[in-house]
């Protein structure tokens, strides 16, 4: 056991020897040797999502424009915008996904579906102005949405559209069928 602490010692020695070693063999900028002066270097941090008040402009803007139809809200079901977030590309280190959960609430049975979410939120972007509300307040490096169906908080699925498609619906170009079929399930 004695020769165990001994081996264990000797090697912590050793490491305390060439950690003191590296530290004195540091240099400056103009590469002077700089004895006893250690250099420490933070990582780089990777930039976070996009500040949360711009983020939560989004959600309030889309529920601005969400579901304005009282009737329809207490007979079948209320929907409502609660997150959206961006992700980041680690290889480009730029965000390329625009994430948005859209809730539903069914008055009467199960009518709740991821379909029925970006059905409503496609509509809330057809509201005067929202989308490019939106698009200001979201890097233009975004190249797909992705919808969240949320039934009581609780995950139906996701549906995708790529974010050209989804623009290009809204202000024309796109018919209905084919931006229906470009919808990734």
């Amino acid at each position: 056991m004695k020769l165990v602490f001994r081996i264990l010692f000797v090697f912590l020695v050793m490491v305390l020897v060439a950690c003191s070693a590296q530290a004195t063999a540091t240099t400056t900028p103009n590469n002077i040797a700089a004895p006893n002066k250690v250099t420490l270097i933070a990582p780089t941090v990777p930039p976070t999502a996009t500040a949360v008040p711009v983020m939560n402009e989004v959600v309030t803007i889309l529920n601005d424009n969400v579901q304005v139809d009282a009737l329809r809200a207490m007979v079948e079901a209320r929907y409502s915008v609660v997150d959206a977030s961006l992700e980041l590309n680690p290889q480009t280190q730029t965000y390329m996904v625009l994430h948005i959960k859209v809730e539903c609430e069914c008055m009467h049975g199960n009518c709740c579906s991821t379909e029925r979410a970006l059905y409503e939120l496609v509509t809330a972007f057809k509201g005067k102005d929202v989308l490019s509300k939106v698009q200001v307040r979201i890097p233009p490096s975004i190249e797909y949405l992705v919808v969240h169906g949320l039934d009581h908080m609780t995950d139906k699925g996701v549906v995708g559209v790529f974010w050209k498609d989804l623009v290009d619906y809204i202000n024309g170009p796109l018919t209905t069928p084919q931006f229906a079929s470009r919808i990734r399930w």
